[in-house]
């Protein structure tokens, strides 16, 4: 699909991650329709985080970066796809998506907001991800050429060292990592 040229995003194409349940034998593009979601898909709006930069911090999951429509030499803009070894809800979904953007802030990268209210992203650097479009239910516009020739790209980071994302050890780090607060204990007063 990458090697298509369209007269614009919109004849680009959409795809969605997730499988939708039917509800009286409709299916809606909702949260709470959803049955599964199958890969993990970001959109990179432009910042200062580069496409090669990302990948180098999963260096053993496969990356597939390309361009997105509106994207120049200039102002890069991409999507992100990494495929995964099975589907998922989309609750794990939103828990690795919510992974990997702290491991991109753990790199020095953030949005606008972080930058105003952290004192970590002290050095302003913001990554370009756009975090509303991080729930599996989103819709993605399929690769093509971009409208400014300079600004397509299309890279498959792919080796035996680079394999699909495993949500089950994503989440077995999660729970294991995410501490919960500490739960007080009552005791009951006796006479």
């Amino acid at each position: 699909l990458h090697t298509r040229t369209v007269k614009a995003k919109s004849q680009a194409g959409l795809i969605c991650p997730a499988i939708f349940k039917k509800a009286d034998g409709v299916a809606s593009r909702t949260a709470d329709q959803v049955e599964s979601v199958s890969g993990i898909w970001l959109d990179n709006d432009g910042g200062d985080l580069s496409p090669q930069e990302f990948a180098s911090m999963f260096p053993d999951l496969r990356v597939v970066v390309f361009n997105s429509y509106s994207s120049t030499r200039a102002n890069p803009r991409w999507r992100v796809f990494i495929p995964t070894t099975c589907a998922m809800t989309l609750q794990i979904y939103l828990t690795i998506v919510d992974q990997i953007i702290r491991i991109v802030n753990s790199h020095g990268f953030w949005t606008p907001e972080q930058v105003k209210r952290t004192k970590r992203a002290h050095n302003g650097k913001l990554h370009g991800f756009d975090i509303t479009k991080r729930q599996g239910h989103c819709l993605f516009y399929l690769p093509a050429q971009a409208a400014n020739a300079t600004g397509t790209f299309f890279h498959d980071y792919k080796s035996e060292q680079r394999q699909p994302l495993n949500p089950q050890q994503w989440i077995d780090y999660a729970t294991n990592y995410v501490k919960p607060a500490p739960l007080s204990v009552v005791v009951p007063v006796t006479d």
